[in-house]
């Protein structure tokens, strides 16, 4: 095995020939076998183990081309699509990568990226990344999440389409994941590379709405400015001044939050935390 690359629900593996085999579940075409079927073991992908075609008899060899072996020098497992590249640059795609589109039952050439020498590709839930000449290229359907790289106008695209900001850089290696990308760009053009902003994420120790030893995702801080009445992740602190909430139904619950002029909507634990934090503000207040 040369190459190998796993998609939600199926994986892809090519090996130092360039001959490919997929496996796992079936929808949309995905493994790339002309049906649906799911594969429990992995399957010769036949588009990409056929043989050199030999001349017939008598065939004139100015006018005869021997179709040649169709191979993969990378492959890469998209949620519900894979792509693959072969030795010259040529992008091959199945599956289905929106929705609303038609599914790809068997590998095709890829038509967005024709006449490109992609180098690499990498495919996300919805969303894909390719490194093709001197240009960063991708595309993806609504709803993206600026994993494209637009920028703040465009949002998303479901043709292929360059990356402004990284237009005639070398791109060495990309990756598109849920819904977030990642490109490694040779440093040669520092005016390029020194232009672009920095992503620097806060480390956990100062995120300023974080104790320390409280993990992303735990209870807000009781002071929190943000928090709003609808939080259900409040702590809950007994107090014996507090109305039985528990004890009472959903009507019941409703109709207060009405009179204090808070949401009324939800289910009744959720009634039930809005109205206990808002008993507890008050009697901070």
């Amino acid at each position: 095995v040369a190459a190998i690359s796993c998609g939600s629900l199926h994986t892809i593996v090519a090996d130092e020939e360039g001959k490919v085999w997929t496996w796992g579940f079936g929808g949309y075409g995905r493994l790339g076998h002309n049906d649906s079927k799911n594969q429990f073991t992995p399957k010769a992908l036949e588009y990409f183990h056929n043989v050199a075609e030999k001349p017939p008899p008598g065939a004139n060899p100015i006018f005869f081309r021997a179709k040649r072996p169709r191979r993969l020098k990378k492959v890469c497992a998209g949620s519900r699509c894979c792509f693959g590249i072969d030795k010259d640059g040529q992008a091959y795609f199945w599956g289905i990568t929106k929705s609303s589109g038609e599914a790809t039952m068997y590998p095709k050439r890829f038509e967005g990226l024709q006449g490109w020498n992609v180098r690499a590709i990498s495919s996300g839930f919805s969303s894909t990344i390719a490194a093709a000449g001197d240009l960063l290229i991708t595309w993806g359907p609504s709803p993206t999440l600026g994993e494209l790289g637009y920028g703040e106008e465009t949002k998303s695209s479901t043709v292929t389409k360059g990356v402004d900001d990284l237009e005639d850089t070398n791109i060495l290696e990309v990756a598109m994941g849920y819904h977030h990308a990642l490109a490694i760009v040779d440093r040669s053009d520092k005016k390029k590379i020194e232009a672009l902003k920095v992503f620097g994420p806060l480390e956990i120790k100062d995120m300023p709405d974080l104790k320390p030893g409280v993990q992303p995702g735990s209870k807000r801080k009781r002071d929190d400015p943000d928090a709003t009445d609808d939080d259900d992740d409040d702590d809950e602190v007994e107090d014996e001044d507090e109305p039985d909430y528990d004890s009472m139904k959903v009507k019941a619950l409703k109709e207060l939050l009405k009179d204090k002029g808070l949401k009324c909507t939800g289910k009744k634990a959720q009634l039930i935390s809005r109205l206990k934090n808002h008993h507890k503000r008050q009697k901070k207040d």
